[in-house]
């Protein structure tokens, strides 16, 4: 029984260490063997850029919502080409009403009375589109979130691309004062993505920041709270 014991205990220590460093290891030397990092060049007419929806769900989000809207709408993408949609997932606090009186043209806000957490709340929202919004490609993101001003036009210009499902942005953490804040394991996150990204390898994304092409997007068969790991896998 003693071998046995041993050898599961180290088949163990195996698995983890592969886990957290042989797998990130390698995928980031086989990357560098493979530099075939996918490039979509950037249309150059208005009408080529594919309409999109910025999906944000948000509960009590009376704080921060409006800093939010403002900062999309500052974000370059062409005129009439871009809808906001502001998801309020059972709000008790004014968050709903603070985005309704922001007065943004290309603001859809939906007001849901039943909280159903963040991915059945996208889910109904994505749902109620069908008859409200002509878009192409689906953005989501956070209410606590903030894109660089390019961030959208990074990702929508990808999708000219017909082949293309699927975008994930990269998350920055900062501090308050806007210094970096990211620790060694989010920086070797970071790392394996892009390399995973670059061999064409898609097994998760940034929940503050990914893309879907509308017509991939499929609805989750059960519940779940990952949307960010659940819809691009079974778009």
């Amino acid at each position: 029984m003693g071998w046995w014991i041993q050898s599961l205990y180290w088949i163990s220590i195996a698995a983890v260490a592969h886990t957290y460093i042989g797998y990130p290891l390698f995928i980031i030397w086989l990357a560098s063997r493979h530099p075939a990092r996918l490039t979509s060049p950037f249309p150059t007419d208005a009408t080529d850029w594919p309409k999109v929806a910025i999906l944000i769900s948000a509960y009590n989000a009376e704080k921060c919502i409006l800093a939010r809207i403002k900062n999309l709408i500052e974000c370059e993408y062409p005129p009439g080409r871009m809808t906001i949609v502001v998801a309020s997932d059972g709000s008790t606090d004014a968050t709903a009403l603070i985005a309704k009186e922001s007065d943004v043209a290309n603001l859809i806000v939906m007001d849901f009375k039943e909280r159903r957490g963040k991915a059945a709340n996208l889910v109904r929202a994505i749902d109620r589109l069908e008859d409200e919004v002509d878009a192409d490609v689906l953005v989501f993101s956070d209410a606590t979130s903030h894109f660089s001003i390019k961030a959208i036009t990074s990702l929508a210009r990808h999708f000219v691309d017909k082949t293309v499902g699927v975008v994930s942005g990269r998350v920055c953490m900062l501090t308050d004062s806007g210094q970096s804040a990211e620790g060694l394991y989010w920086r070797m996150e970071s790392r394996v993505r892009q390399s995973e990204a670059n061999l064409g390898i898609m097994t998760g994304v940034s929940g503050a920041i990914y893309a879907i092409r509308r017509s991939m997007f499929v609805e989750p068969g059960c519940p779940t709270i990952n949307d960010d790991m659940v819809f691009p896998i079974l778009a």
